[in-house]
């Protein structure tokens, strides 16, 4: 049986790309989604462990570091602003870190484009120096059309 190729999405907000996930799913491609850093990483473990199934991955910036229910669990005195929001701001960038350097998922066999809707001069150069495209979110109609050249230039080796 001929398995379809995957897309990893890491993104907390999946009503905002749901377009953009029926666009990879006419490539005849499969999406797995992860909504937080922990998924995420869960995720990313699969990946290193069937790396020919993947095409690559769409990760959000700014994305939740644990799901619902473990923030619920959370002891009153835990600082959420200090350790749930803030490490928020830069979930992306660590995920690929660690896909890079903990997994050793390099660019050529696992590409990773970002996505955000982050606006400030910080995101560009740390995403430049990982050699990963960024898309700002929102912006207009083409950073769903560029994510999409992004894929395609992605998913012709793997047919």
């Amino acid at each position: 049986m001929n398995e379809q190729p995957i897309v990893f999405i890491v993104d907390d907000q999946p009503g905002e790309i749901r377009p953009l996930i029926r666009r990879i799913g006419a490539m005849r491609c499969d999406v797995e989604l992860a909504t937080n850093e922990m998924e995420a990483k869960a995720g990313l473990k699969q990946v290193k462990k069937r790396p020919d199934r993947y095409v690559a991955g769409i990760f959000d910036i700014m994305v939740a570091t644990v799901d619902f229910d473990t923030l619920l669990e959370m002891d009153d005195d835990v600082d959420l602003q200090e350790e749930v929001l803030e490490p928020s701001i830069n979930t992306g960038v660590r995920l690929i870190d660690y896909a890079r350097d903990e997994l050793g998922l390099g660019a050529d066999v696992f590409p990773i484009a970002a996505l955000t809707a982050r606006d400030d001069s910080e995101i560009e150069p740390l995403l430049k120096d990982r050699g990963v495209p960024l898309y700002r979110r929102g912006a207009s109609d083409d950073t769903e059309v560029s994510i999409m050249s992004f894929l395609k230039d992605h998913l012709r080796p793997k047919l």
